[in-house]
């Protein structure tokens, strides 16, 4: 049902602007589970369940960590060579029950999964920040955002036109991304204390 145009909000149109910023930073869901199904078969396959296991987590958290930077492609070099080390423990004779080189492995792979939770809760309670400062906006500020022809299909939704209803809430809501992460951005900024 269409709402009357005195009760129509460009802000209604404004959802999910944390989690949309969230989703962009996470592998899609068929790679991680591809991911998952490769290091499950390993572990399967392996007769060294804390080699495999490491090597999962670091892989895991590798993919995590790296996917918002894919565009650079760049992996760190620390867990290719962690990844190396647990391939090589698994193929050369004797080395799976080396100790020194079992808790290195162990080790880089708690690292490595330590870092990306703390990334993660940092990238959530970034996202629900995002979510606030957008919600806050109003008609006003969201119109001065918005380009010549998205800010008149825009009055004509006001007034009750759902042609470009579609289209306008995916601008609103890239706008409104755009001004809570300046939002976020220069609250940050006045609390970091400045440089003596």
């Amino acid at each position: 049902m269409t709402a009357p145009p005195s009760e129509r909000s460009l802000t209604s149109l404004v959802q999910g602007v944390g989690l949309d910023y969230l989703r962009r930073l996470l592998p899609p869901p068929w790679l991680a589970l591809a991911l998952l199904a490769t290091t499950s078969t390993w572990m399967a396959l392996s007769s060294h369940d804390t080699i495999a296991l490491s090597a999962c987590a670091i892989a895991f958290g590798g993919l995590l960590m790296h996917w918002p930077q894919r565009a650079r492609r760049a992996w760190p070099l620390w867990r290719t060579l962690a990844l190396g080390l647990a391939a090589a423990m698994e193929a050369v004779p004797g080395w799976a029950h080396e100790d020194l080189l079992r808790t290195v492995l162990v080790v880089i792979a708690a690292a490595s999964t330590l870092h990306t939770l703390a990334r993660v809760v940092a990238a959530v309670r970034l996202s629900l920040r995002l979510q606030r400062s957008a919600r806050a906006m109003d008609d006003a500020s969201l119109l001065a955002m918005l380009p010549d022809e998205a800010r008149e299909d825009a009055r004509r939704w006001r007034n009750g036109d759902d042609s470009k209803s579609a289209e306008l809430q995916l601008v609103i809501n890239l706008a409104a991304l755009w001004a809570a992460l300046s939002a976020v951005k220069a609250a940050d900024a006045r609390i970091r204390p400045t440089a003596m």
